[in-house]
């Protein structure tokens, strides 16, 4: 920014501007997550802290503690605190590996303190379906007539055994079939 100085509404010092730079203030409760957070059970999962000061300007350097825990909200399950890393000029990412699908609240605190817009919600999906961990039912596993057609339900789950459902884009499953009279069988791959 240049400063020029006045008095009364004449400039004094003509021809010699002032050049001054204008730092954000401190690091305050106005700073915020700066993207959604989505995440798949088993893999980490980082957002990012931009830190802000009180008249909302983002700040660029390091300043306040920040902390992150997130609360698992469809069931009892324990906080899991997120590991917080400054990575200067104002930003922190913070990263945490669920293993339960489902929804999460992330509060975001500055010194012991939410920052205004915590908590944030978080969606966790399924892993990859694990055959090992999925299962079948319905009574055309064990019985089916030649011509007629046999249904079961087939369960996928990934590896932390959380279903796979439409909500959470199935996986595709194929069924390969080389049945006959003397040796029935299926083979499934995801």
């Amino acid at each position: 920014h240049q400063l020029y100085v006045t008095s009364s509404g004449i400039l004094i010092d003509s021809g010699m501007a002032r050049y001054l730079s204008v730092l954000p203030a401190s690091v305050s409760l106005e700073s915020i997550v700066s993207n959604p957070i989505w995440a798949t059970a088993g893999l980490q999962c980082t957002f990012y802290i931009q830190a802000r000061d009180e008249f909302v300007n983002n700040r660029t350097e390091s300043g306040g503690q920040f902390l992150s825990q997130v609360a698992y909200l469809d069931g009892p399950l324990d906080v899991i605190l997120a590991v917080v890393t400054d990575l200067n000029q104002g930003t922190f990412s913070a990263s945490f590996t669920p293993t339960v699908a489902g929804k999460y609240a992330v509060f975001v605190q500055l010194d012991g303190i939410d920052v205004l817009r915590s908590p944030y919600e978080a969606l966790v999906e399924p892993g990859l379906g694990a055959i090992q961990f999925s299962s079948a039912s319905g009574s055309g596993i064990s019985i089916a007539t030649v011509g007629s057609s046999a249904v079961f339900t087939i369960y996928l789950v990934d590896s932390y055994k959380n279903i796979r459902t439409s909500f959470f884009a199935p996986s595709i499953l194929f069924l390969e079939t080389n049945a006959t009279i003397d040796s029935p069988s299926i083979s499934i791959f995801a």
